[in-house]
């Protein structure tokens, strides 16, 4: 009997499933709700009572709570996944990791050398003025290298250029040795300049000492452990000196701080020294790689509070002088009587233009000759702009002795890798102004009358840009005067005071010293005395200005210069009225043989002929 085939029809299959699913997935939903009653009930039931169970919980409780159970002495270790993770976030150190060398040294090795402790500058000053100097035309001197790049060396690194030659020791500057001093006698170029001044201590004795403690016992010692050497950079001066302009509104800790010798201008103008000022400090503190020596000052001489320290011995020849100064007594205002301003204003230096004219004597040397433990530091800036005010600042910079030393031998590697060291910076300056060309020379007081009040004579010296001087006078200034004025009527004389004569007309000078008068006496008793000053300089300083000793010759000059101008005026003027009067003739035969009769007539007007018509 052959078996029935089942056929399945897939359409009817779709249609039905179509048709009835939902009907299929309540069914299994009903399903599913009744296994999980059928469950319920099947479960253990809780046989206790609500107290039973209070009863139960209460006695846990006072079984936990009477535990002795010590989790340090059961010596479970509890792992702080917290402080575990922390730990993936942090650098792997080299900690355990330390390389040898595969052939360490058969010597003993000893203690690793260091960096010793670097000392700064100490007490530092800027002073400015206006002085002459006697300089080489500046076509006579070749321009100095430029210097790049423009700005400092960071203090981490980077390399600073190296100078050549090797480095003069302590004792060996201006004045010792075979260094001369310099001639300070004009040679017919003198030239007016502002400057700064910027003097300082450098504490050499506490250096070496540093040294000396870093290196004993040094397992690798070098030449020069013992002895600091301070290294010239730019322009032969083993420092940094910055200057920054002091704005108004502006914070000092947003100055804009300018490396000077990072230009050659500044090194330009010293190349054009015709000699120098003889060294007013001891030999035993001056050193070329930190003292600069002194310009060659034409007229007058340094004043040794503005280029040196009061802690520093002086030179034998100006100890001598200073001890035997005696400034001008003030004598104390009777009972009732009202003080002196003048002898109440407090000593400050003077210009450099005009030492003798000052009444402030200079400091006598506070240590013997060879016993002090600094070193001078100065160093003079020529590029500043007059008018302005600054501060400066200082680094020193000494040769590394661990420069080039293998790396086994030092505590730190980066320790070889430059040849110079820089200390740190000093605190910026107190800010100074930049002086103009112009200096005053007090005169005489003159006398107040009903409608003037005391008043005092004074000179305007102004150097001028293309060599000479130009002088004017003002007859009278008063209390309160700011000395600046235009004029054309001013005297002109070479570098050294000589060959006096008057401007051109029509040509006129700007006077500026910036100066304030504040207050005047007389240094004697009547009418035309000198006088004696005391004024607010460009820097905001008093100072006490004595009668010029030059005042009367140049005055003299002036006026001798003045008259000698008319002569040579009115000369010229007769001179053209003669040549206006031969032109306007008709010329005839008869009338050039009366021309010429009257052309060897004396001439009117001229000099020894007709001086009484004048």
């Amino acid at each position: 009997m052959a078996k029935p085939k089942i056929k399945l029809d897939t359409t009817k299959i779709k249609s039905f499933l179509v048709n009835h699913v939902e009907k299929i997935v309540f069914g299994g939903f009903a399903l599913c709700c009744l296994l999980l009653l059928y469950g319920a009930f099947g479960l253990e039931r809780v046989t206790q009572t609500p107290s039973e169970l209070s009863q139960l919980a209460q006695r846990a409780r006072t079984n936990i709570d009477g535990s002795t159970f010590d989790l340090e002495q059961s010596g479970i270790k509890v792992v702080e996944y917290a402080d575990k993770a922390k730990a993936v976030t942090q650098k792997v150190t080299l900690d355990g990791f330390e390389w040898k060398p595969v052939d360490p040294p058969v010597w003993p090795a000893g203690n690793k050398r260091n960096q010793p402790q670097l000392l700064a500058l100490e007490d530092l000053k800027v002073s400015t003025g206006v002085g002459a100097f006697d300089l080489k035309p500046k076509g006579q001197v070749a321009a100095a290298p430029a210097a790049a790049p423009a700005a400092a060396p960071p203090a981490g690194g980077g390399s600073m250029p190296r100078a050549g030659g090797a480095m003069p020791r302590r004792g060996m500057g201006i004045g010792a040795g075979g260094m001369g001093a310099g001639a300070t006698a004009a040679t017919g170029n003198a030239e007016g300049k502002p400057y700064a001044v910027i003097v300082g201590l450098v504490p050499v004795d506490r250096q070496a000492k540093a040294f000396a403690e870093t290196f004993r016992g040094v397992s690798m010692p070098m030449e020069g452990d013992q002895t600091p050497r301070y290294k010239p950079i730019r322009n032969g001066i083993a420092a940094q000196v910055e200057r920054a302009e002091v704005i108004p509104g502006v914070a000092d800790n947003d100055l804009k701080w300018q490396w000077i010798d990072a230009s050659a201008a500044n090194a330009t103008e010293k190349a054009r020294y015709n000699g120098n000022s003889v060294e007013v400090a001891d030999a035993s503190v001056v050193d070329p790689a930190v003292t600069e020596p002194l310009p060659p000052l034409v007229g007058s001489e340094w004043d040794a509070q503005e280029i040196t320290n009061e802690k520093l011995p002086l030179a034998p020849k100006r100890e001598a002088a200073v001890a035997a100064a005696d400034p001008m007594p003030m004598p104390a205002p009777a009972a009732g009587e009202e003080a002196d301003p003048l002898a109440a204003a407090p000593a400050a230096a003077p210009d450099a233009a005009a030492p003798a004219a000052d009444t402030e004597a200079e400091p006598a040397a506070t240590a013997a000759a060879g016993s002090s433990p600094y070193l001078l530091f100065r160093y003079f800036d020529f590029t500043a702009e007059p008018g302005k005010t600054y501060r400066y600042r200082v680094w020193l910079v000494l040769e590394n002795p661990n420069f080039g030393v293998d790396a086994n031998y030092l505590t730190e590697p980066e320790l070889a890798a430059n040849d110079y060291m820089r200390t740190a910076a000093t605190a910026a300056s107190d800010a100074v102004t930049i002086p103009f060309d112009g200096t005053l020379l007090a005169g005489e007081l003159v006398t107040p009358t009903s409608d003037r009040e005391l008043g005092t004579s004074v000179l305007l010296e102004q150097w001028l840009p293309t060599g000479g001087k130009a002088i004017a006078v003002v007859p009278i200034a008063f209390r309160g005067q700011l000395l600046n004025q235009q004029s054309d009527k001013v005297m002109l004389t070479d570098s050294g005071g000589g060959n006096p004569r008057m401007g051109e007309k029509g040509k006129s000078v700007d006077f500026r010293t910036e100066t304030t008068v504040l207050d005047m006496r007389s240094e004697g008793e009547g009418r035309d005395q000198p006088a004696t000053l005391l004024v607010l300089d460009p820097s905001g300083r008093l100072k006490v200005r004595k009668a010029e000793p030059r005042f009367g010759e140049i005055e003299k000059q002036y006026d001798e210069a003045e008259r000698a101008s008319k002569r040579k005026d009115k000369d010229k003027d007769d001179d053209d009225a003669l040549s206006s009067d031969k032109k306007g003739r008709m010329p005839s035969a008869g009338g050039m043989a009366g021309q010429q009769q009257d052309d060897k007539k004396p001439r009117r007007g001229r000099r020894g002929n007709d001086d009484g018509g004048r």
